[in-house]
């Protein structure tokens, strides 16, 4: 008998230990880590910023739009200012585009010359590098890229923004510039050559070229005159 309830205690006990295990393996389960994970906030710090303010705006470039038929190209048209000079030539569908940036101490100057063709009353497309030009008022010319995006605005505020004055007002003037644009082009024998040759007779071309950099005697001579105009 004895024998029997030592059996029965014995089984009693592992009985009573099996809850506890079982207990202890959900404790250490429940305890354990969670996985890894990103709360709303937790996203936004780890993508990268697509905030558009970042971004380049290309939504200020000005483009090409309508043109006013009535305001073609005037022929003699110039501007003269901030060490540049640009000048037209006009006649019927064929035009001439002339660009020249004297050199300074600073840096090597530039001329451009190339021809232009009507592609529509009101709009011109130059030969070589397909820029468009218009002229919105007798005193202002607008170039625009071969993707038409504006990239240069020359305005004359000694001319009329009316044509048919700006006209009148360009040929009593035409003498003059040309003297001073001639001068520019001095400094180079082959820009002079293609201004005299080529453009003045509204062939197709296009020439480009970098100006000589000042002598010593030149750099003295503009600093001279930047005193002088300085005192004045």
């Amino acid at each position: 008998m004895n024998k029997y309830l030592f059996i029965g205690l014995l089984l009693l006990l592992i009985g009573c230990s099996s809850p506890e295990k079982e207990d202890k393996v959900s404790a250490i389960e429940s305890n354990s880590s969670p996985t890894p994970s990103l709360s709303p906030a937790n996203v936004n710090n780890a993508m990268p910023s697509l905030n558009p303010e970042a971004l380049p705006d290309l939504s200020n470039k000005e483009k090409l739009g309508e043109v006013n038929a009535e305001n073609d190209l005037i022929d003699l048209f110039y501007f003269d200012g901030n060490g540049v000079k640009v000048n037209l030539t006009v006649a019927a569908d064929k035009g001439c585009f002339v660009y020249v940036r004297r050199s300074t101490p600073d840096r090597v100057g530039e001329v451009e010359i190339e021809s232009l063709r009507r592609e529509k009353l009101g709009l011109w497309r130059s030969y070589n590098t397909q820029r468009l030009l218009t002229q919105p008022a007798g005193n202002k010319l607008k170039v625009y890229s071969s993707s038409e995006e504006l990239s240069s605005t020359y305005e004359n505020p000694a001319v009329s923004q009316e044509i048919l004055v700006a006209l009148k007002e360009l040929k009593e003037r035409e003498k003059s510039f040309k003297l001073l644009l001639r001068q520019d082009l001095r400094a180079s024998d082959s820009a002079r050559r293609i201004y005299v040759n080529q453009c003045q007779k509204l062939g197709n071309f296009y020439y480009k070229e970098e100006l000589p950099p000042f002598t010593e005697k030149e750099r003295k001579d503009f600093e001279k005159s930047v005193e002088k105009s300085t005192e004045n």
